[in-house]
């Protein structure tokens, strides 16, 4: 078999493409997917984030502007539904965020949509990096565990909430600020400020009315002289 052209073999795989579509063969000139060649370009790079590289045991490919993803024995994950679109991760058994009906998801190995929630938009970056990750409906943003639960229901924040340091992490409700903790507890539900720091040695700054100050995880409030 001739093809347009052919890629290095990469862990027992080549890319080859012909007439504009792209497969895979083996060391033995066999396709991997001998029925269905794919719209996207699958030459492997040295990017995590490049879904080509079958890390977790999938690769993503596109065919009609729908996504999937393929083992190395050519078996594709979801052979019922494509996706609108995808973005490959690797936590846990997490393979990818996926978006179908204009909503996003997380997939894992077993094909299984993880949250009983869909979302508008799932931040791929910094996924899970202090155990949460962010979560829009309706331009509001919230954070899911990796249970995916979520970590306030009935607060819904203007941005991403910051990181957690030392149990609390920054929010910001309505253009004012406060602390939220891995409960979902607001610090000072009462006292909302016009802009707020992460905790350090227990404290953290803030800014009220044009007032600075400090405040500790015991309730206490320090105005700067």
């Amino acid at each position: 078999k001739w093809y347009d052209s052919i890629g290095y073999f990469y862990y027992g795989l080549s890319v080859v493409k012909l007439d504009g579509k792209y497969n895979w063969i083996n060391v033995q000139g066999n396709l991997l997917s001998p029925q269905l060649w794919f719209d996207n370009d699958l030459e492997p790079n040295q990017s995590l984030n490049n879904g080509n590289n079958f890390y977790s045991g999938f690769a993503t490919v596109v065919s009609n502007n729908k996504c999937n993803f393929i083992d190395r024995n050519g078996k594709l994950l979801s052979p019922s539904i494509w996706y609108e679109d995808s973005h490959r991760c690797f936590v846990d058994d997490i393979i990818s965020l996926v978006k179908l009906d204009g909503k996003w998801n997380f997939i894992d190995k077993e094909n299984k949509i993880l949250s009983p929630i869909w979302y508008d938009e799932i931040y791929p970056y910094s996924l899970f990096l202090d155990g949460y990750a962010t979560v829009i409906n309706g331009n509001k943003y919230n954070a899911v565990d990796r249970k995916f639960k979520i970590l306030s229901p009935n607060l819904w924040f203007d941005g991403p909430k910051g990181q957690f340091c030392e149990g609390y992490a920054t929010i910001k409700v309505n253009g004012k600020g406060n602390w939220i903790d891995k409960n979902g507890s607001v610090l000072y539900p009462n006292i909302w400020f016009n802009s707020v720091g992460d905790f350090y040695n227990g404290y953290a700054n803030f800014l009220y009315d044009g007032v600075s100050g400090r405040v500790n995880i015991k309730g206490d409030v320090i105005w700067n002289p």
